[in-house]
């Protein structure tokens, strides 16, 4: 959700447009959550306008047909040829996938209907699918499954990543633990599994998926070995552990047997008294770890993950280090 939403705002600083501030949901309660919670709203106004869902309606009606639907291609596109032609040669999931994602996130705008059987008649024909010629579109809803790669790309991705950044209270809680953890001079590390959704609680968890994250955790002696080696070479002696509870306890313990110092969520409870407030609060742990990762010398990804790839993404533009964990195996 937070990748796509800065896509979106890319594509809104690049059209010149007003942007259209949707609640989050929170994966874990399924319960929707204010901007406000997870970004800073003030600051993403100082490079361009937003709106509320109720102003997009008024303005633009509560019925989105094919002109208003922006599925925009995974790659570069030069030309409008070079758009159709892209489209063509796609494989039918991609479209039908980008489709389904349309139809979900409309389901969940009040008062809002679509007509996405003709989204996907005219994909690649009639539809708003060029970047240049959707500017000339009063109103856009814009469905990508992939980052937007737009002229002046560089740029683009350099000044949303200036203004786009996480609500004060994260950054400050951030701020405060790394300043107090080993000087600031760690790594963290993000240890994700899909089982994890089905094994957050062990009653929830099958059989296949639970032993997924049993495998993983028979496999923590070597692949810690080879992290405290990694953070040997990158002249580091810490590292925090971002992971579900599922299996970041045994991982923690592995490392734990070695020489580094070892740190988790419970260490930013007890260092930085004024997050004591969030520690029942998954969702806004997720936001403060991810700050923390996005901000020290050294992050461990899990590629697979969306949370990891968020923090990779912004990481690359700040062309800081990142290693990713199935690199290390």
């Amino acid at each position: 959700m937070h990748t796509l939403w800065r896509i979106a705002v890319k594509f809104a600083v690049f059209q010149h447009r007003t942007f259209v501030i949707r609640p989050f949901i929170d994966y874990n309660t399924l319960e929707p959550r204010n901007v406000d919670t997870t970004f800073d709203l003030e600051k993403l106004k100082e490079i361009l306008p937003v709106a509320s869902e109720k102003d997009f309606i008024s303005l633009c009606g509560n019925t989105l047909t094919a002109n208003n639907v922006f599925i925009p291609p995974s790659i570069d596109a030069n030309s409008k040829e070079t758009i159709y032609q892209l489209y063509q040669n796609m494989a039918e999931w991609k479209v039908l996938f980008q489709a389904f994602t349309a139809r979900s996130a409309l389901n969940n705008i009040p008062e809002v209907t679509s007509e996405l059987d003709t989204v996907i008649t005219s994909f690649g024909n009639s539809a708003t699918n060029d970047y240049h010629n959707s500017k000339n579109e009063k109103c856009i809803a814009l469905f990508p499954t992939d980052d937007l790669v737009l002229p002046c790309n560089d740029k683009i991705n350099t000044r949303v990543e200036q203004y786009l950044v996480r609500a004060p209270y994260i950054r400050q809680i951030a701020e405060r633990f790394i300043s107090i953890v080993c000087g600031g001079n760690f790594a963290v590390i993000h240890l994700h599994l899909k089982s994890r959704e089905r094994c957050h609680r062990d009653v929830d968890c099958i059989v296949g998926k639970k032993r997924e994250v049993e495998d993983l955790c028979n496999a923590a002696n070597n692949i810690s070995e080879t992290i405290e080696h990694t953070l040997r070479n990158n002249k580091l002696n810490c590292i925090y552990v971002a992971a579900p509870p599922s299996y970041k306890q045994k991982f923690a313990d592995q490392l734990k047997l070695g020489t580094l110092q070892v740190f988790a969520f419970t260490h930013i409870f007890e260092m930085v008294p004024e997050s004591t407030k969030y520690q029942d609060d998954d969702y806004i742990i997720s936001l403060i770890e991810q700050e923390i990762a996005e901000r020290i010398p050294l992050f461990i990804s899990s590629r697979q993950s969306s949370w990891s790839f968020y923090v990779e993404y912004t990481r690359t533009i700040r062309k800081m280090k990142t290693v990713a964990i199935e690199e290390l195996a």
